[in-house]
């Protein structure tokens, strides 16, 4: 019961972090579609690879690579549907999801901060550079 419990938080950390990752304070329009997108792509790899090491196998690193490739081919076809091209963002939330699902939570949140740093001193600097020329 108790591993359930934890799969249920890793879930909500694993969809949390990934609309977080896929925010975009920039753009106003989809804002709820983007914050979606990138939780059901934090879940779709929270899910791959906690479940990958739920089961007790004498060689889970394979079914773990299994799960990871699994995780990609369907995030890729989710935002082919979307008519979504795959980006920074999207990439970000599916790694973040494969870190809590490991049960790494701490790594994942570390990662989100790192990213949200990353893309406003990106955007930053691609203003001044529009600016300047």
């Amino acid at each position: 019961m108790l591993e359930f419990i934890g799969f249920i938080i890793k879930l909500i950390f694993g969809g949390l972090l990934g609309g977080v990752c896929n925010y975009n304070r920039e753009e106003t329009s989809n804002e709820v579609s983007n914050l979606f997108t990138g939780a059901l792509i934090g879940i779709i790899g929270t899910i791959s690879t906690s479940f990958a090491l739920s089961k007790n196998f004498d060689n889970s690193s394979f079914l773990l690579g299994i799960m990871i490739i699994a995780s990609i081919l369907l995030s890729k076809t989710i935002l082919n549907q979307q008519n979504t091209k795959v980006g920074v963002r999207e990439i970000f939330a599916l790694i973040i999801g494969w870190f809590v699902g490991i049960g790494n939570i701490l790594h994942g949140i570390v990662l989100t901060i790192f990213l949200i740093f990353f893309l406003i001193r990106f955007t930053e600097n691609k203003n001044e550079e529009l600016e300047n020329d």
